[in-house]
């Protein structure tokens, strides 16, 4: 449980007492809460969306990104459809209205564990195996096609790009179709994007994204592409030198 103010954690942890085969774990912010999931073995998040001036939206997306199999549940005293829609795209389980009766909690909380028990069981896959089912997704796609793709849909989109498993990745942000941000093997903006755009064979990757990351690119992206497809000829065409040698 995850919320700033002591007396609705001392509240929800006499509640909790009242459920057999549940142990409850409190935190008062986000850096305490991502600190306490791995060692206590947190199976579901349940927090406040805000906690003090941190945002209970971007730790479920946190969670979501480092600990895809633990579930999330937020509450907030504010009534909001765009509330409501954020949780719902972040794929958070409940989203409760303060004031809620308990029981609305223990059901969501109950429904969560049933939906786990009946989910099949997968393998464990290891790096390489995720990585290659998941480039194989993409494998027809071009990564100017990708960029081009979101762009024209206007979405919020991040593209991890790399070279192979082993290697470094590159990042492309991809803002209500604008690309504004792009670093790879310590190169960022407009050079990042390019030299990404010369990998061959690119492995590729594509995840939602809702932090904040710094704005290095202000080129529309069709210049962007256009530019790549330049330097691209330039690359593969001969030289000036050799066009002589070759008329000789």
């Amino acid at each position: 449980m995850v919320d700033d103010q002591e007396d609705m954690l001392l509240i929800m942890e006499r509640e909790f007492r009242r459920l057999e085969g549940v142990t409850l774990t409190t935190a008062n912010s986000y850096a305490q809460a991502l600190e306490l999931i791995e060692p206590n073995g947190i199976e579901l998040v349940i927090s406040d969306v805000r906690i003090g001036r941190e945002s209970g939206f971007d730790l479920a997306s946190e969670i979501g990104r480092i600990y895809p199999g633990i579930g999330t549940i937020l509450m907030s005293a504010y009534r909001s459809a765009s509330n409501r829609q954020q949780a719902a795209s972040l794929g958070v389980l409940a989203f409760l209205e303060k004031p809620f009766q308990f029981p609305k909690l223990k059901d969501a909380i109950e429904s969560f564990y049933q939906k786990r028990e009946q989910a099949p069981v997968e393998p464990v896959k290891t790096a390489e195996q995720q990585a290659s089912d998941e480039s194989g997704a993409l494998a027809h796609f071009k990564l100017q096609d990708l960029v081009q793709l979101f762009c024209l849909n206007g979405k919020n989109v991040l593209i991890t790009v790399s070279p192979g498993a082993q290697a470094p990745a590159g990042e492309i942000y991809i803002q209500r179709g604008r690309v504004i941000h792009a670093d790879y093997t310590g190169r960022t903006g407009d050079d990042a994007f390019h030299a990404m755009m010369r990998i061959g064979r690119p492995l590729l990757k594509v995840n939602d994204w809702v932090a904040p990351v710094p704005v290095s690119i202000a080129t529309g992206w069709e210049h962007l592409l256009l530019e790549s497809a330049v330097r691209m000829d330039e690359r593969t065409e001969p030289d000036q030198a050799d066009r002589s040698a070759v008329g000789g």
